[in-house]
């Protein structure tokens, strides 16, 4: 993929180009632009602070602990910002599998076993938009109050473990296209740095994945599902075929840790995620772009989510069975977007 795809596809995903129909009024122009700003100075601003406490800390002019809390603070106050822009918008999210509204409230709910397995975790899910970042941002706010317990968040994708936007992460968007893959042993090390804690709280992680790398899309979607037909693939209506090299890596490096002595990763369950986006004025399902979102007055959207927990150590150890694991999960997963989507569409 060049830097001119690359740019391509950024543009696409936010929404800047083509502009949505919904956007093109001279305010939403005005508030897509604005947050467009605010994300750029968030993104300088982050950079140049991620620079200077690595600086600080290399110097020993920091301790790793004090690192470690700015880091976070800076992470919170970005996505706290984030959920405040779309908290009073009309949107309503149904979390299937589990009832974490209920659970949420209720103060016997962090002695449950079911709310336990929910902590430190590999969260993997289909890819809709880049509205999925903010969704797994609010499942962690969710699962943290059902719980009573910080979740220290990182994505794994764009050859990048991350929390928060920053200048590397835009040249990993830019560099890399969707076959790319994080060495096992690069990866491993920023996974001992990411869970070695120096404050001591949280001890409690998840990393996300999206395995199908791209965003789905119709276009996407037909392109490669000519492509898989070639090599008899499976074939997938409402998801990417997903990619297999960095889930393999990752899953490789914590089942061969808990069959140390002593494991140093906490990780025991897979999260896995359906996410649907529902227009019910349109009666259709869509892809909504970042700044339809964060820009309009009252989007009206109806996100279904739905939860399914593996223990990790009964995915298969062997890379080639591992593959197929992960390939039946997405033709499950496929059938059950399908079912989904005949139970929530409205008969016309």
């Amino acid at each position: 993929m060049s830097l001119k795809d690359s740019m391509w596809d950024l543009v696409k995903s936010l929404g800047i180009f083509p502009l949505p129909e919904s956007l093109r009024t001279c305010l939403n122009v005005i508030k897509s632009v604005a947050i467009l700003i605010l994300l750029a100075i968030f993104i300088v601003v982050n950079s140049i602070i991620i620079f200077i406490l690595a600086i600080l800390l290399n110097f020993f002019m920091i301790t790793p602990s004090f690192h470690f809390s700015a880091t976070k603070l800076i992470d919170k106050i970005f996505w706290d910002v984030v959920l405040y822009l779309i908290n009073k918008k009309q949107i309503k999210i149904i979390i299937q599998g589990l009832n974490l509204n209920e659970m949420r409230n209720n103060k016997n709910s962090k002695n449950d076993p079911k709310i336990q397995e929910l902590k430190n975790s590999i969260v993997i899910s289909n890819h809709r938009s880049l509205f999925d970042f903010v969704i797994m941002y609010y499942l962690k706010t969710v699962v943290e109050k059902a719980t009573d317990d910080e979740i220290n968040m990182k994505f794994f994708n764009w050859n990048k473990l991350w929390s928060t936007p920053d200048f590397c992460l835009l040249r990993n968007i830019m560099k890399y296209d969707e076959n790319w893959e994080y060495k096992s042993a690069d990866l491993e090390h920023k996974l001992r740095r990411c869970t070695t804690n120096p404050a001591h709280k949280p001890n409690n992680h998840w990393v996300i994945h999206f395995p199908e790398v791209n965003i789905f899309d119709e276009k996407t979607q037909l392109t490669q599902s000519q492509q898989n037909d070639s090599y008899y693939l499976p074939k997938l209506d409402n998801l990417l075929y997903p990619r297999f090299n960095n889930f393999n890596n990752l899953i490789s490096i914590l089942q061969k840790d808990q069959l140390t002595k002593e494991p140093h990763f906490p990780f025991k369950n897979l999260i896995d995620l359906n996410i649907l986006y529902y227009d019910p004025l349109k009666n259709s399902f869509v892809e909504p772009k970042l700044l339809e979102i964060l820009a309009l007055k009252q989007p009206i959207l109806i996100i279904n989510i739905e939860i399914k927990l593996n223990p990790l150590n009964k995915l298969p150890s062997k890379q080639r069975k591992l593959e197929k694991w992960l390939e039946q999960d997405w033709c499950e997963k496929d059938k059950q977007l399908e079912l989904t989507q005949k139970n929530l569409k409205i008969e016309e």
